[in-house]
């Protein structure tokens, strides 16, 4: 990457798209940022450490859920709030019914998922 960048003209460059590993972004981040070239990421969803030149055009899975869980309670009073969980999500389980504790939790079995759908609508 840093070949890449120093043997290259980013005069005339706007901003660069990718690349699409974390780590390349990552350097190519920190190799422009004197440069004021933007960078954007577009791929990772992860926790991404470049300089303050690199844009994430994915939001990092932490910050959707907790957009999600700010929806639902901003707009979700009154309601009848069921969250569908499977056994693998077990702290994303906890922190919604922490923030929502007036939420119904179904436990699912990847196989019974639609029977437990119709029953439960």
């Amino acid at each position: 990457m840093a070949s890449l960048i120093n043997n290259n003209d980013f005069d005339q460059v706007d901003f660069v798209v990718g690349p699409f590993f974390t780590k390349t972004v990552e350097t190519a981040s920190k190799l422009l940022e004197s440069r004021k070239i933007p960078v954007l990421s577009p791929i990772s969803s992860g926790e991404i450490n470049g300089g303050v030149n690199l844009i994430q055009t994915r939001p990092t899975d932490i910050m959707m859920q907790q957009s999600i869980i700010s929806f639902i309670k901003l707009h979700g009073a009154d309601k009848n709030i069921v969250v569908l969980a499977d056994k693998d999500k077990g702290y994303l389980e906890s922190k919604i019914l922490y923030t929502l504790p007036e939420a119904k939790l179904v436990n699912l079995q990847k196989s019974i998922y639609s029977k437990v759908i119709w029953h439960v609508f």
